[in-house]
């Protein structure tokens, strides 16, 4: 398989890039049993040389920039808000504002995605060394969100927040981010 690794020229992540699979085939933004398989074996692959590594993916109607295949290669220091511990879906007791489940094996995550394509739901996901965690929401153009944000894709469903500006940033509190990811909920 043949992938080309992009600089994100506008990077909200530490180390953001794109990754590419078959770019000259024009692989529409539809994440099929290969790939999946391609990028859970290519995480958990880096994760022992490259601490911090994972992909983010947005499906088609989950805020995917392009109709294009590509995934969102990010490397943190720090996990993103989504995958600390007070979260259920990581053992915690706090359920997480959105659905949010966390599958441990490929297979078991492959099941869930391919029922959420049969069933036309969005979703995004994070995948991680070991672990994908999945986020169904509601499709993009299917509700309004709030002025401060340009939407919501993986790594804002996974608690990241971007503004474009230092005003609506600093207007913002976890009251108001959890009432913007309530209105994705399915």
């Amino acid at each position: 398989m043949e992938v080309e690794l992009l600089y994100n020229k506008f990077p909200f992540a530490q180390f953001h890039g794109l990754l590419v699979p078959e770019r000259r085939e024009r692989e529409p933004q539809y994440l099929s049993h290969l790939y999946h398989l391609y990028i859970w074996n290519l995480t958990e692959e880096l994760g022992g040389c490259l601490p911090g590594v994972g992909f983010g993916y947005n499906s088609y109607g989950a805020f995917a920039s392009v109709n294009h295949l590509h995934f969102q290669m990010f490397v943190r220091e720090q996990p993103l808000p989504l995958e600390t511990e007070q979260w259920g879906h990581n053992g915690g007791e706090v359920p997480y504002p959105v659905d949010c489940l966390r599958f441990g094996s490929a297979p078991e995550a492959w099941a869930y995605l391919n029922e959420l394509h049969r069933e036309g739901i969005s979703y995004n996901l994070i995948y991680r060394p070991g672990c994908l965690y999945c986020l169904p929401r509601r499709k993009q153009g299917s509700y309004e969100y709030a002025p401060w944000t340009t939407g919501y894709a993986w790594y804002e469903m996974a608690g990241g927040v971007t503004t474009t500006n230092r005003a609506d940033y600093d207007n913002l509190d976890a009251a108001v981010i959890v009432a913007e990811l309530a209105k994705l909920q399915i």
